[in-house]
């Protein structure tokens, strides 16, 4: 799309250089400078959806993926979510610190931090971080 915007404005330029010389095509010069404002105000147009687009995210998410709140960490999805299966794995019910759990969204393994009610907090490296997931989400490995 640039090198098409490039190739516009280069013949723009050499149809002002002729007209100024008075050999260049006025209706060239004219429908050229008309696409080049059209252009422009689709280019605002279309930054402007995109930044709507943005801030429809949080919406899709909560309507699309469990959110487990705690005090501490917010479970924020990095797949797409489909927790709910009823392959439950029950063996969860009994994990403790230091257990180790796989995801099931990637089969990532993580260590248990602490464990909850509804979710299990879980550390899945150094650049991982901390992250509170559904029991439904997770296996016992």
């Amino acid at each position: 799309m640039k090198r098409f915007f490039v190739l516009l404005v280069m013949m723009a330029t050499f149809s002002l250089k002729g007209f100024a010389a008075g050999y260049g095509e006025p209706e060239l010069l004219t429908f050229i400078g008309i696409f080049i404002i059209v252009w422009g105000i689709l280019e605002v147009i279309l930054f402007f959806k995109i930044w709507g687009m943005t801030n429809n995210v949080r919406k899709l998410t909560n309507h699309f993926c469990k959110h487990v709140v705690n005090t501490e960490q917010t479970y924020v999805p990095t797949t797409p979510c489909d927790y709910e299966s009823d392959d439950y794995d029950h063996r969860l019910d009994n994990v403790k610190v230091g257990d180790k759990v796989r995801r099931i969204a990637d089969g990532k393994i993580l260590e248990v931090v602490s464990v909850g009610d509804e979710a299990i907090q879980c550390r899945g490296g150094m650049l991982d971080g901390i992250h509170s997931y559904p029991k439904e989400s997770l296996s016992f490995v």
